[in-house]
């Protein structure tokens, strides 16, 4: 890799699961609050649980005035299922998010490269 040019998609690392997860709560909770983040993201992990057995591990909890999240080990690793397991929890969090604030957040979710590159789509 040339030190003055920026790496390019086959010298970066792949990104993973707990990256995307990671990256979506951030976002939503500077937009909505956590509090509202928190509830989103459960109710998509709910719907989407039934087909992908290691949302079990995927843990959203209270503690204090702060919501904290523990992910399943498997998505801590570049891992493709774990990662369309996020696209699942994408689909059914876009319609949630579009009920609320219209393509507002959708648009600015899709502004993000990282998502795109994982082949995450807010807004279709």
């Amino acid at each position: 890799m040339n030190p003055g040019m920026p790496a390019s998609p086959e010298d970066r690392a792949p990104t993973t699961a707990a990256d995307l997860f990671g990256l979506l709560w951030r976002m939503l909770s500077d937009m909505l609050g956590s509090a509202t983040t928190a509830t989103l993201l459960r109710r998509s992990r709910n719907a989407v649980a039934q087909r992908a057995p290691e949302l079990a591990e995927l843990q959203i909890d209270r503690e204090g005035l702060e919501y904290r999240y523990r992910l399943p080990a498997s998505w801590l690793a570049a891992d493709a299922q774990a990662v369309n397991t996020m696209r699942d929890i994408v689909s059914e969090l876009r319609p949630l998010l579009m009920e609320l604030t219209g393509a507002v957040i959708l648009n600015q979710l899709d502004a993000n490269p990282t998502f795109a590159e994982s082949g995450i789509i807010f807004s279709r």
